[in-house]
């Protein structure tokens, strides 16, 4: 171990001040402190010697004397690596032959923050000076990232709080290219970061109660709720990507058709909200009794030439889109819930039915002109819905034409996927769909009015049919 306060013109041999360790050996890493000259550290080992013991030292006065941290290590995993981390001077990472560790005071106990990482040698660790991520590289098990140590680096000061949200770092709408050609050896790639703002927050201990996070606009609107909060004790994290809600889904799931969601390339991206625009937004969560509150900057993919305005444009239309597509799957439902019924009245009405069997002749003529109303019902139903509404047969895609719901999903597709304001032609046909919509609206409503309204009507006043107006979803 030498030490130069020259700049490398002389230099001082201090390894007879290290206490407890045999000559020759293995010198791994010396860290030098980014925050006091006079501290430094290093790793050493005996591996070579069958002596598998970790050593770690630290010195506080330019290597006159020395100190063996390594309370809390096992005794058996030999050092490769100590940092000291760049934004808090107390907290160390140490990397050893059976994994990755953390001290929050200087060295004095160390913890294990492997987590689901291989049991692998640890060889390096670096902190990212621009992004704040934990880089670690291990041998023979490749290289892992800890997206932001912001919760690392204050964890000792917020420990005693029953619950604390942290600092969320700036987040950026990347464009992400698309990957529809040949990948080759896909499974040798790394898996990016999530994409949008990661939200940290600490328990003391684990909540009985679910954790609520929204995230609300610079006017104080809510604009998205994240759902299923991971509640455990410790440092928890959920990811807003950065969009508004999605669409209403269609909410009978066992109606749902086999394949229906990918019917139309457009519904894989008009499933989710459209982006925020750039800007301040902030972060609620509500846990333990407390609510507190973050801010989070929205920045735009700085490789992209677009103006405030033209991402204005997008925006608005993309949430106008957003919104109809709500409206097509409201009428979906709708129209779906009314002719299950329908279908089983005419089960129920036939003359084969056991109901039918016993009732009297007048009866089962009121019943046979009501099943004629019925059958009426159902096929002004059925094509209102297949020839209007959403195409009628899962997995045919492009092979059938477009009905509402597709044209609305195929728009707002194109509209929000490159970082430009829409198109003339674009914006005109979202005119005309938004009139269709509307005009949809009306026939559905007429059809419930008339036709359904007659089965009602036949069945001795009784309503068999529970019907309910159609309304515009609330965004």
């Amino acid at each position: 171990m030498q030490i130069t306060r020259d700049g490398g013109k002389t230099w001082t041999n201090v390894i007879r001040n290290v206490p407890a360790l045999a000559p020759n050996a293995w010198i791994a890493t010396v860290e030098a402190s980014p925050s006091d000259p006079a501290v430094a550290y290093f790793a050493a080992s005996h591996h070579q010697d069958n002596d598998y013991t970790p050593y770690f030292y630290k010195t506080t006065d330019y290597g006159r004397s020395w100190k063996r941290i390594t309370n809390g290590l096992p005794a058996k995993g030999w050092a490769h690596v100590i940092r000291e981390d760049p934004r808090n001077p107390n907290l160390l990472y140490a990397g050893t032959e059976t994994g990755l560790y953390a001290s929050w005071n200087g060295g004095e106990r160390w913890v294990s923050i492997r987590g689901e990482m291989a049991a692998a040698p640890v060889r390096d660790i670096q902190v990212h000076r621009r992004d704040n991520d934990v880089i670690v590289a291990t041998h023979g098990r490749g290289m892992y990232i800890l997206d932001d140590a912001t919760p690392l680096q204050r964890l000792a000061d917020v420990a005693n709080n029953d619950v604390w949200l942290f600092d969320v770092r700036p987040a950026t709408r990347w464009v992400i290219a698309g990957r529809d050609g040949d990948l080759g050896q896909r499974s040798w790639s790394g898996q990016n970061p999530p994409n949008g703002a990661i939200i940290s927050y600490y328990l003391r201990t684990e909540s009985k109660d679910s954790i609520g996070i929204t995230i609300s606009d610079a006017t104080g609107r809510m604009i998205r709720q994240i759902r299923n909060a991971a509640r455990d004790s410790g440092v928890n994290r959920a990811v807003w990507d950065l969009r508004y809600e999605a669409p209403r889904p269609p909410a009978d799931t066992t109606q749902r058709r086999p394949g229906a969601e990918d019917e139309d390339v457009g519904a894989r991206f008009a499933a989710a909200g459209p982006y925020v625009l750039p800007g301040e937004y902030t972060a609620t969560l509500r846990a333990a009794g407390r609510t507190l509150t973050g801010k989070i900057q929205v920045r735009a993919d700085p490789r992209v030439q677009v103006t405030v305005a033209e991402l204005k444009a997008q925006h608005d239309a993309a949430l106008a889109l957003r919104d109809l597509v709500s409206r097509a799957n409201t009428m979906i439902d709708q129209t779906d819930g009314v002719a299950r019924q329908l279908a089983s009245l005419n089960v129920t009405l036939r003359p084969s039915s056991s109901r039918a069997r016993d009732s009297t002749a007048v009866q089962q003529q009121s019943a046979a002109t009501a099943l004629q109303a019925v059958v009426a019902a159902q096929a002004r139903l059925k094509a209102f819905r297949d020839e209007k509404l959403v195409r009628p047969l899962a997995g045919l895609q492009y092979r059938q034409y477009p009905r509402l719901r597709e044209e609305i999903q195929s728009l707002a597709a194109v509209v929000s996927r490159p970082e430009e304001q829409p198109t003339d032609p674009q914006m005109r046909r979202l005119r005309e769909l938004t009139d269709e919509t509307a005009a949809l609206e009306a026939e559905l409503q007429a059809i419930l009015g008339g036709e359904v309204a007659r089965v009602n009507q036949l069945l001795e006043g009784t309503p068999h049919v529970v019907t309910h107006p159609v309304r515009k979803p609330v965004p």
